[in-house]
C-alpha cells in the first residue's frame, strides 16, 4: 500500500494561523515552492506562489532588510485561503533567521 499523495491543501495546512507554526524565510519559501509545484501539476497558475518563494529566498540571502514581493505575497494568501478555506494570515516568516542577534549583543 502506498502513502496518499500530498495535496495542495495538505501541504498548505501547516501555514494556517490556527497551527501557530513558526517558519523561517527559507522554510516558508520551501512550502510555497512545493505548493507551486502541486498547482502546476494540476494545470493551475502557480506564478504568484513561485514569485513570493523566490523573493523570500532572495531576502534570506540578502538579510532581513530585503523586501519581499508584496504583490505575490497577497496573491499567494488569496490563493491558499480561497482554495483551502484556511486562514494563513499575512503569510510572512514568523521566525526570521538571525533574530537572535537583533538586540545588538549588549
Amino acid at each position: 500500500m502506498s502513502e496518499p499523495a500530498d495535496t495542495f491543501c495538505s501541504v498548505a495546512a501547516p501555514l494556517a494561523v490556527s497551527e501557530d507554526s513558526r517558519h523561517t524565510p527559507d522554510e516558508l519559501a520551501s512550502v510555497l515552492t512545493d505548493l507551486a509545484g502541486l498547482a502546476g501539476l494540476a494545470g493551475q497558475d502557480a506564478s504568484a506562489l513561485r514569485a513570493y518563494a523566490t523573493s523570500l529566498e532572495a531576502g534570506a540571502d540578502a538579510g532581513a532588510s530585503a523586501p519581499v514581493d508584496d504583490t505575490a505575497r497577497k496573491a499567494s494568501v488569496t490563493r491558499i485561503e480561497r482554495e483551502c478555506g484556511t486562514d494563513v494570515g499575512d503569510l510572512l516568516p514568523t521566525d526570521p533567521e538571525g533574530d537572535a542577534g537583533a538586540d545588538g549583543g549588549s
